[in-house]
């Protein structure tokens, strides 16, 4: 009897310590990233198949490619690829376990009413949201980072392992997954070195440094190349700030606000009243325990916030909505000293959990029995996945297939043949599903041209041996804005350099015939208000360069940082008309770094007349704020106007097939 009680308390023990885990394994086959995106031929596709093609050619990040995307960018995307998918599902599969790991072992620590609500939440929510990524990395990070504050002995080195895998194929991944990784890294090593583990601290910065190091070396990059990476990556999420904010619905908007107001107090009664005193040597250091989980955690939110708001659309918001419930259910790990502080930062964490939900459940779900059932749908197909590759590969071969069939460019690839190319726009998947020669400027896509920095990056590679002979060119900006003002250089280097050959489905087809950098002489520049039209002159066929630069208000620069740019417009003026040629959005950064003013290029086929000698010239443009946006802007707008000197007279286009 004595052996048999012995043994069934080994096996308790046994599952017990197991829970965890075997939990963790279910809840990744709900939660696998495995790619069942439809192809759609849009800029997401090209994106994610322009970092499939760096990866397969060995592509230099920071340098060849500058772009928030790491060199394992390629394995989050929800595009299917053939030539990754086995690499795709062991990375899916230990990457979903990995996250429900860490989320299993913050759950089990908590009270069993805590510890169900917050694996079926968790569950719930990774099961409906797609994309998801982004939020498994936020949530990886979030729940390691958390157990590293409240562990101790071996499963302190374990979980401090688990936090660095974490930060370093999230900062691999995405660049900006740098601020959240490193402030976490950061918080976590002080809570170290309050606790007394300074070797546990120094041990876990110089491994951090060290496997980041060696997973950027074991990606095929050139470890000086990682600087210039991490260089690039501020221009690009500050320009991102600035450039590509896009209001959502206002109700989402309203309740992203009161989520984050709900989020924010419960995390405020959490911190200030934490017991954190069984790692405290003194109520001074209890203090210190406190602000550094205050700060870490306000920080996170405030940089989830960021990436779901400011643009502002279902795939972003997603992020915010999914990610906030997880943190405020989570923060059971740290008990109130108090029992009305504890009353009242659980009441705040129900109510923003709530209000997350349902907002998720009205942006995402058509019926709540869907949302509801979607778990179970998801496991069945992903164990099907997983057990049947083979049946899983053909059918996403079928749709990639017939993305590349609707991408065809027969006779722009005849023309082309082995010489490089690059696409200007955002089409870069034309480009790749035809086989061609592909040579792309570091930022690839002209929308992600967010600022003079960049948009100098792409004037330089234009402007060395590795400019591109042919460009398949589209334009077409996302967001209305004005579609000049995208990769402007590039642009005005493409007017002065290259030549039209041909016209087919959604291109031009552009060669170079020089490679001159533009020569820009000053017509004129002063100060203009808001509103008021800026004489172009008689402009003739003169091309005209326009630098605009209009600075935000001390309120406009609060506004900036939490939360986003408001709308400027651009419009463009002939003579006397009442209406405008055109009134299309125009972002600070971008009519600060210039562009071209005149001729009028709103659309690709402007551009061909262009070549013809038949471009429109406006007479004026004006800036103009609107919607309660001027008390976020200066009255006032300098510009600089110059006058474009060509090379040669204007070329003739004679397209070798129709559109």
């Amino acid at each position: 009897m004595r052996v048999g009680s012995a043994s069934i308390f080994c096996l308790l023990r046994w599952v017990a310590h197991a829970a965890p885990f075997l939990t963790a394994f279910l809840i990744a086959l709900t939660n696998l990233t495995i790619p069942r995106q439809p192809f759609l031929i849009d800029d997401a596709l090209s994106e994610k198949s322009v970092l499939n093609y760096a990866h397969e050619h060995g592509m230099q990040f920071g340098t060849e490619i500058v772009f928030t995307y790491g060199p394992l960018g390629f394995l989050t995307t929800r595009h299917f690829f053939p030539q990754t998918m086995g690499l795709r599902m062991v990375v899916d599969v230990l990457f979903s376990f990995g996250v429900s790991l860490g989320l299993c072992l913050v759950a089990w620590r908590l009270k069993l009413l805590w510890r169900c609500l917050l694996v079926s939440i968790f569950v719930f929510l990774t099961a409906n949201l797609d994309p998801r990524a982004d939020l498994l990395i936020y949530a990886g990070l979030l729940c390691w980072g958390l157990l590293i504050l409240v562990e101790s002995g071996p499963r302190l080195w374990f979980c401090a392992l688990g936090f660095i895998l974490f930060a370093v194929f999230g900062i691999l991944v995405k660049a900006n997954f740098l601020f959240v990784a490193g402030l976490g890294a950061v918080a976590v090593a002080s809570d170290l070195i309050l606790r007394g583990r300074y070797r546990t601290a120094s041990g876990f910065i110089v491994g951090l440094g060290a496997a980041l190091i060696s997973g950027w070396l074991l990606c095929g990059q050139l470890f000086s190349h990682l600087a210039a990476f991490f260089g690039n990556t501020i221009p690009i999420i500050t320009g991102y700030d600035q450039a590509v904010g896009l209001d959502g619905i206002e109700t989402f908007k309203w309740r992203g606000l009161l989520v984050a107001t709900l989020a924010v107090a419960a995390l405020i009664v959490r911190a200030f009243t934490a017991d954190v005193s069984i790692y405290a040597v003194s109520f001074r250091v209890t203090q210190w325990r406190r602000l550094i989980l205050l700060l870490w955690l306000g920080w996170f939110l405030f940089a989830v916030w960021k990436h779901g708001f400011v643009r502002a659309d279902l795939y972003h918001m997603g992020f915010w909505f999914g990610f906030v419930p997880i943190l405020v259910l989570a923060l059971e790990l740290f008990p109130c000293a108090s029992g009305s502080a504890m009353f009242s930062a659980r009441i705040l964490g129900v109510a923003c959990s709530m209000v997350a939900l349902v907002t998720l459940e009205s942006l995402f779900s058509s019926s709540f029995t869907s949302s509801l059932v979607q778990p179970f749908w998801a496991f069945r197909e992903n164990v099907g996945a997983l057990l049947q590759p083979t049946e899983y590969r053909r059918q996403m071969l079928e749709k990639y297939e017939a993305a590349r069939r609707a991408t065809e460019l027969p006779k722009i690839r005849e023309i082309i043949a082995h010489g490089s190319v690059d696409v200007f726009g955002q089409d870069q998947c034309y480009a790749i599903f035809n086989d061609l020669n592909y040579h792309p400027r570091p930022v690839f896509q002209s929308y992600m041209a967010y600022n003079s920095r960049l948009m100098a990056l792409n004037e330089q590679f234009y402007l060395s041996k590795a400019a591109p002979e042919y460009v398949l060119f589209g334009l077409n900006s996302i967001d209305r804005k004005f579609p000049p003002l995208e990769d402007a250089r590039v642009l005005r280097h493409l007017l002065l350099n290259y030549q039209a050959v041909a016209v087919e489905g959604p291109f031009l087809l552009l060669k170079s015939n020089s490679c001159n950098s533009a020569k820009l002489t000053l017509v004129r520049e002063g100060t203009a208000r808001t509103g008021e039209h800026i004489n172009l002159g008689d402009s003739g066929e003169t091309d005209i360069w326009m630098e605009i630069d209009l600075q935000p208000t001390a309120l406009g620069r609060l506004r900036q940082v939490v939360y986003k740019s408001p709308k400027i417009r651009l419009a463009v003026w002939s003579g006397a008309a009442k209406a405008p040629l055109a009134r299309l959005g125009a972002p600070a950064p971008m009519l600060a770094a210039g562009f071209v003013i005149s001729p009028l290029l709103i659309h690709t086929q402007d551009v061909l007349n262009y070549y013809g000698g038949k471009a429109l010239h406006p007479k004026a443009c004006s800036i103009e704020l609107g919607g309660g946006s001027e008390i976020f802007w200066q009255p006032t707008v300098r510009f600089r106007m110059y006058r474009v000197e060509k090379q040669a007279a204007p070329r003739q286009a004679r397209p070798s097939a129709e559109a």
